[in-house]
C-alpha cells in the first residue's frame, strides 16, 4: 500500500506542522501501515539526527486526511483522551526550547539519539481540556501574528538582494561594455587535490561552505592545518594574495569572495583562486557572483554535474570596460551593498527577535505564567 513518508524535511517548525506538499509516496505493508501510520492529530517526533546548532527532538503536529509514516529517524505520538493535540503540540515545543528535550538526548558515534521514555518522565502543566483549547488558540493566533511580520520581513530582505542584483546586473550590462571569457581577464589557480591532516588550532584551510559572496571572512573557517600542511597547500602560486577571489568551484554554491586580508589561509578541496593584475577584482567578483552564477545555472539545466570545472570557469562570460570604469562602478555597488547590508542585518536581528517573543510566549502560556482569559492559572 502506498502512503506519504514524512521526513525531518518536511517538519514546518515555524508552524508547528507537517507539510507533505514534498513528503514522497512509499510503499508500506498492511502491517507497517497498521503500526506506524499517523492520523490527525497525531504528533511526530524527530528521534535521530539533528546537528551541532540543531539538536534532534523537535515536535510538529499532523493534521489532514491523506495516509501518512514517519520516517524511521522519526515516532508517533498519540495523545489520550482529555489531551488537546494543539495543546500537547506546543508543550513539546516548550520543553525544546528550555533545554529538557536535549537533556533526554544521547549520542553515540556522533548521532543524536532522542530517548523518548526520558523526555516523556517530564511533569508538565495539563489544565482541564476547554482550557488547554484556549491556550492553544491563544497560541495559534499569536503565532499567525508572529509569522505574518515574520514573512513581511523576510520579502523585504528578498526585495533588497533582488535590487542589488538588478543594479549590479545593470551597471554590467546596459553600457554595451564588451564581454570577454574569463580566461581572458584573469589566471584559475586550482587547489591541491588532497586532504591534510587538520588540527584543533593551527591556520584556517577555506572550504566550499565557508565561502559567502562579497569579502572572505576567515571567522567561517572551521578546519586548520600545522605550518608543514600550510607550506604545501599554498605552494607556488597557491598561496593566497590581498585582491585575490576564492571561489566555491561546488556547483551548489558556485561563488566568489574577495580577499581583503594579509592573514594567512589556504584553499580546501573544490576551491580555487582567481587573480587578475589588469581588471578590477571587486569588479570581477560582483560579476561573478550575477552573471556568473546565472550562466552557471544554465548549465545545470538538463545536467547532472555537482560542482564546476575550471574549464566550465575559465568560460564565463564577464563584461570588461575600461579598468576606470570597474574600479567606479565596483565603488559604487560596494556602497550599494554595505548600505543594503546594513538594513538586512537589522531585519536579520528582527527576525530573531520574534523567532525569541514566539518562544517565550509558548513557554509562558503552557506553564501558566501567562493570563489567558478563561484559563485558571
Amino acid at each position: 500500500m502506498v502512503a506519504r513518508c514524512v521526513r525531518g524535511t518536511d517538519f514546518d517548525y515555524g508552524r508547528l506542522r507537517v507539510n507533505l506538499q514534498r513528503a514522497p509516496l512509499r510503499g508500506f505493508s498492511a502491517d507497517e501501515l497498521l503500526l506506524r501510520c499517523v492520523r490527525s492529530g497525531d504528533l511526530i517526533v524527530e528521534k535521530s539526527g539533528g546537528g551541532d546548532q540543531q539538536p534532534v527532538g523537535r515536535v510538529v503536529l499532523f493534521e489532514g486526511d491523506e495516509p501518512a509514516v514517519p520516517t524511521n529517524f522519526a515516532g508517533r505520538l498519540r495523545p489520550g483522551p482529555g489531551i488537546d493535540s494543539r495543546y500537547m503540540c506546543y508543550v513539546m515545543a516548550s520543553l525544546y526550547f528550555d533545554g529538557r528535550t536535549v537533556a533526554a538526548v544521547k549520542r553515540t558515534t556522533g548521532i543524536q539519539n532522542l530517548d523518548l521514555d526520558a523526555l516523556m518522565d517530564n511533569l508538565v502543566r495539563i489544565p482541564p481540556e476547554e482550557g488547554q483549547e484556549k491556550v492553544a488558540a491563544f497560541l495559534d493566533a499569536a503565532s499567525a501574528h508572529i509569522d505574518s511580520l515574520a514573512d513581511l520581513k523576510r520579502r523585504l530582505i528578498a526585495l533588497l538582494k533582488r535590487r542589488l542584483s538588478g543594479a549590479t546586473r545593470s551597471a554590467a550590462l546596459t553600457q554595451g561594455w564588451p564581454i570577454a571569457p574569463l580566461r581572458r581577464l584573469a589566471q584559475v589557480i586550482d587547489c591541491k587535490h588532497r586532504t591534510p591532516q587538520y588540527v584543533v588550532d593551527g591556520l584556517p584551510v577555506v572550504s566550499p561552505g565557508d565561502v559567502q559572496p562579497g569579502r572572505l571572512d576567515l571567522a567561517r573557517c572551521h578546519r586548520f592545518v600545522g605550518e608543514d600542511d600550510f607550506a604545501d597547500l599554498t605552494e607556488g602560486p597557491r598561496r593566497p594574495m590581498r585582491g585575490d577571489i576564492v571561489y566555491s568551484r561546488n556547483a551548489s554554491i558556485g561563488i566568489a569572495a574577495l580577499v581583503d586580508t594579509d592573514d594567512r589561509f589556504s584553499m580546501g578541496q573544490d576551491v580555487c583562486l582567481i587573480r587578475t593584475a589588469d581588471h578590477d577584482s571587486r569588479w570581477l567578483t560582483l560579476m561573478l557572483n550575477t552573471l556568473g552564477v546565472e550562466q552557471l545555472q544554465e548549465m545545470k539545466i538538463g545536467s547532472t554535474f555537482d560542482r564546476v570545472n575550471i574549464r566550465q570557469l575559465l568560460d564565463l562570460q564577464i563584461p570588461a570596460p575600461p579598468r576606470e570604469v570597474q574600479e567606479a562602478e565596483a565603488a559604487r555597488l560596494d556602497e550599494l551593498g554595505r548600505q543594503a547590508a546594513k538594513v538586512i542585518a537589522k531585519l536579520t536581528q528582527q527576525l530573531a527577535l520574534l523567532q525569541e517573543r514566539r518562544q517565550a510566549l509558548i513557554t509562558a502560556a503552557v506553564t501558566g505564567q501567562l493570563d489567558i482569559p478563561g484559563v485558571a492559572a
